[in-house]
C-alpha cells in the first residue's frame, strides 16, 4: 500500500480519518482516533508528535464549535489526500471485499461477533437494527445528525458484515422512523431522527432479546417503532403481570395478525429500553410492566388512537 506521507504513525492517522469521518465538515471524533492508536499498539505519548506535525503541516485541524473535539483534512490536507490515493486509470481496481475473517472489529460491534458465517450468530431485523444504529451511538450522534453512506458502508464491512445486509438493515431502519434518507447533491446521507436518538439511550439489546428475533427474511411492512412501542405495551398491560414470551406471543398473533413478530420485539426492546418493562432473569424470558410503563401504555396520542382504531375494525 502506497504510504499517504512518509512517517507512519502520520499516515495511520490520514487513512482513519479518511476511513471514519462522520462527514467532511465535520471530521472524526477525537476519542475514537485515540482508540485507534490503541488498538494499533502505540504508544500514548507518541500521539501528540503526529498531530502536531499534521497540524503544521496544514493536513488536519480541529472541527469548530465541536462538542466531542473532532478532527478534520483541512481544504489542502483533502487535496492532497485525494492525489496520494488516486491510482492510474489502467490499473485502478475497487479494493476486495473484507471478508470476516479478516475484517477488523470497530468500537461499535465487539469483535467477538466476526467470524465465519457458521461462527456468527442468527441474522434478524434487531440484529441489524443494534449493528446500524451502534455506529451512531459510536460517534455520539444526536437527533438531525447525518452520516454519509460511504462512511456508514467503511463501518459495515469493518464488522464482516455484508453489503447486502446493509441495504436490507437501512429499509428496516427508515421503515421503523430511526434514520432518513436524505440526498445532498451527488451524495447520499442518513439523518437520525428524534426516535432513533431515544432508541441509543440504552444499551445494545438484551441476548434473550436477540435470540427470541426471527431469521431476516423480506422485509415486511409494520408500524413505526414508535407505534410498535405502543401496541405491545397495551398488549402486556391486558396479560398478567408476569408473562412469559410464548403466551404474549400467542396474544400478539390475535390481537395483531397483520403484524409479524418482528414488530412484537422492536414493540419490547423499546418498552425495555424506556424502562417501560422488566426482563426476568432465567432461560424462558419473561416480561413485567413497570409502574411508568402502564402509564405510557393507558395514553392514545391520536395517531396512535387511528391505527389502534383501523387494528380493531380489521379484528372486528
Amino acid at each position: 500500500m502506497t504510504p499517504i506521507i512518509d512517517d507512519a504513525a502520520c499516515d495511520d492517522i490520514l487513512r482513519w480519518l479518511d476511513a471514519h469521518s462522520v462527514s467532511l465538515s465535520q471530521g472524526l471524533p477525537a476519542q475514537l482516533l485515540h482508540r485507534r492508536w490503541a488498538e494499533a499498539g502505540r504508544e500514548p505519548e507518541q500521539l501528540g508528535s503526529a498531530l502536531k506535525k499534521l497540524f503544521v503541516d496544514d493536513w488536519i485541524a480541529l472541527t469548530p464549535n465541536s462538542d466531542p473535539p473532532h478532527l478534520r483534512f483541512t481544504v489542502e490536507g483533502y487535496r492532497r489526500l485525494i492525489e496520494a490515493l488516486a491510482l492510474p486509470a489502467a490499473v485502478a481496481e475497487p479494493p476486495p471485499a473484507a471478508t470476516p475473517a479478516t475484517a477488523t472489529a470497530t468500537a461499535a460491534e465487539p469483535a467477538s461477533t466476526a467470524g465465519s458465517p457458521a461462527q456468527r450468530p442468527h441474522l434478524s431485523e434487531l440484529r441489524l437494527r443494534n449493528d446500524i444504529l451502534g455506529v451512531y451511538r459510536e460517534l455520539r450522534l444526536k437527533a438531525d445528525a447525518r452520516l454519509i453512506g460511504m462512511t456508514l458502508s467503511r463501518y459495515w464491512q469493518e464488522m464482516g458484515h455484508r453489503a447486502g445486509e446493509l441495504r436490507t438493515g437501512l429499509d428496516v431502519v427508515v421503515r421503523d422512523g430511526l434514520l432518513l434518507p436524505r440526498l445532498i447533491g451527488m451524495d447520499r446521507y442518513w439523518q437520525l431522527t428524534r426516535d432513533g436518538e431515544a432508541w441509543l439511550q440504552a444499551p445494545r439489546s438484551p441476548d434473550a432479546l436477540l435470540r427470541l428475533a426471527p431469521p431476516l427474511a423480506e422485509v415486511q411492512t409494520a408500524p413505526t417503532a414508535e407505534e410498535a412501542h405502543r401496541l405491545v405495551a397495551k398488549q402486556l398491560a391486558g396479560l398478567p403481570a408476569d408473562v412469559g414470551y410464548e403466551a404474549l406471543h400467542e396474544a400478539w398473533q390475535r390481537s395483531a395478525p397483520s403484524y409479524d413478530d418482528n414488530a412484537l420485539l422492536t414493540g419490547l426492546d423499546l418498552l425495555l429500553r424506556h424502562g417501560h418493562a422488566r426482563l426476568g432473569d432465567g432461560d424462558a424470558p419473561r416480561f413485567t410492566l413497570s409502574d411508568r410503563g402502564r402509564a405510557f401504555a393507558s395514553e392514545e396520542p391520536p395517531r396512535f388512537a387511528k391505527l389502534l382504531a383501523a387494528m380493531n375494525k380489521v379484528l372486528g
